[in-house]
């Protein structure tokens, strides 16, 4: 969430006048600005498709394909794939893929 935040911020301020070098706002005005930037409320983060592919995943061991990301949610095949994905690059799951099938497998280590 602070990565997403300061990307936000970061491309709201490039290209503006007043920023030191290290792009922090050097003036009042830019400051005030910034101080009041919309913040997304914790509960705009919420997602319960994240925890109906926990569920799925702890049913299953804690492997979970995509196909069975999309049956336990609903969501498409693009909508859970890119949330697992969003897992693996935040280190929540590792990917492998299944010994006897090849299919992609998403294994979260914690279950």
């Amino acid at each position: 969430m602070v990565e997403a935040h300061n990307a936000k911020l970061s491309a709201k301020l490039s290209g503006r006048q007043g920023l030191s070098a290290l792009g922090v706002p050097s003036s009042e005005a830019e400051i005030q600005q910034v101080i009041e930037m919309p913040v997304r409320s914790i509960s705009a983060f919420r997602n319960p498709a994240i925890v109906d592919l926990l569920k799925a995943a702890e049913a299953r061991g804690g492997k979970l394909s995509v196909t069975q990301g999309v049956i336990a949610t609903g969501l498409s095949f693009f909508e859970v794939e890119s949330m697992l994905q969003e897992m693996l690059r935040t280190g929540y799951v590792e990917i492998g893929n299944h010994p006897e099938t090849g299919v992609m497998v998403y294994d979260f280590k914690e279950m």
